[in-house]
């Protein structure tokens, strides 16, 4: 069988081939490779794995074996990435690491041009962090089970309803919105109706029944200044106990008072 000349090379990629994950790079001193399959911590034929797609100016490591008796069979792959020891490399910069992660710790990050980054860390302490960016990102700890979740902008949708926590672009104003289904049909479907904040909205508006509709089966409204409505086609207000109306001034406009006990 005959021996291998085996060569190390530390080179930057210059080209990737995503489909046949293969990637073209050079060396620092000229050598060029082709289509270098590069290695991953795991993949399999079902699909199932840990796969990535390098990018052109990456650095990376190059192992290159030769036949001794056949100088062209040379066989190439890539074996793995690293940061260049200095401070740039190629005419590219050097990437930041990944800050404040403890030994025995992962992480893997994605880095897009305009500086935001998908982020997933699990540290050797057991907390977790999966993030698109510093203001968009989700911390599980093991700290009494603790989930905190930091947002612009947060939406559950479903079958059953929504919930929307969101904040207008360019300002500081903010909405909470939630509605709640019985059915999935658009027209008879939604019970309740919440909306709290927004721009234009009163501060606080609670539909019950058909939110939809002109009429609603009960309505609850704060306005900007503090003031309080209840408003439906018929209420009822029921206390086993006794019922109080508490104001400096109460009134009951253009209505007959029904039942029996002292008149208003």
């Amino acid at each position: 069988m005959p021996g291998l000349n085996v060569k190390i090379y530390e080179c930057y990629v210059t080209g990737v081939h995503a489909n046949d994950r293969i990637l073209d790079a050079n060396s620092k001193g000229g050598t060029v490779f082709r289509g270098a399959s590069y290695l991953l911590p795991w993949i399999s034929m079902n699909g199932s794995g840990i796969d990535c797609i390098p990018k052109t100016g990456d650095n990376c490591i190059i192992l290159s074996t030769t036949p001794s008796n056949d100088s062209q069979g040379r066989l190439s792959f890539c074996i793995g990435f690293k940061l260049p020891a200095s401070e740039a490399y190629n005419g590219l910069e050097l990437g930041q690491r990944i800050e404040g992660l403890p030994q025995g710790s992962m992480g893997f990050r994605a880095v897009a041009e305009d500086g935001n980054e998908a982020l997933v860390l699990l540290t050797r302490g057991g907390t977790a962090v999966i993030g698109a960016n510093g203001v968009c990102r989700t911390l599980y700890s093991p700290v009494d089970s603790s989930v905190i979740t930091i947002f612009n902008n947060w939406e559950l949708s479903g079958p059953g309803g929504f919930v929307k926590w969101m904040r207008d672009a360019g300002n500081e104003v903010v909405e909470y919105r939630s509605q709640y289904r019985v059915s999935t049909a658009e027209e008879e479907g939604v019970r309740v109706d919440i909306r709290v904040g927004g721009a234009d909205a009163d501060p606080v508006n609670i539909n019950i029944g058909m939110p939809n509709s002109d009429q609603p089966f009960l309505q609850v409204l704060v306005d900007k200044d503090g003031k309080a409505w209840l408003k439906g086609e018929s209420i009822n207000i029921v206390g086993r106990a006794g019922v109080t109306i508490d104001g400096a001034e109460v009134k009951i406009k253009n209505r007959q008072v029904l039942g029996q006990g002292d008149p208003i």
